[in-house]
């Protein structure tokens, strides 16, 4: 593998590979193009984790209202929904909230959306 400058400054990388395992053919990579795609794939990831994590407190949440009311998961969900959308919040916010403190800001009188 070789680095070296090209027009306009770029850097480019040449390597050779073997395309069919017989003789390694020469390829020349923009390196430019190489760092963005691995920064979007950087961001690509710590956008999955956020999402991952998100969904866990999330599952976590909805099996407290399940345990502490007896309802189905779907009711949890739609009662989660309803409240994150009526109090302008993340769901995911909400669902924190629950786990970490074990109620939630709108933990007076509940309505169930389909009922318990």
């Amino acid at each position: 593998m070789r680095v070296e400058s090209g027009a306009g400054g770029d850097q480019q990388v040449e390597f050779a590979r073997a395309v069919d395992g017989s003789r390694p053919t020469r390829e020349i990579i923009d390196l430019a193009a190489l760092q963005e795609a691995l920064a979007e794939a950087e961001n690509e990831i710590a956008s999955l984790r956020t999402a991952l994590e998100a969904n866990r407190v999330i599952a976590v949440a909805l099996g407290i209202l399940i345990e502490r009311y007896g309802i189905s998961q779907d009711t949890a969900f739609a009662y989660l929904k309803r409240l994150s959308q009526d109090n302008n919040r993340k769901l995911r916010d909400l669902a924190a909230e629950l786990v970490d403190t074990g109620k939630l800001s709108d933990d007076g009188e509940v309505s169930w959306p389909d009922g318990p």
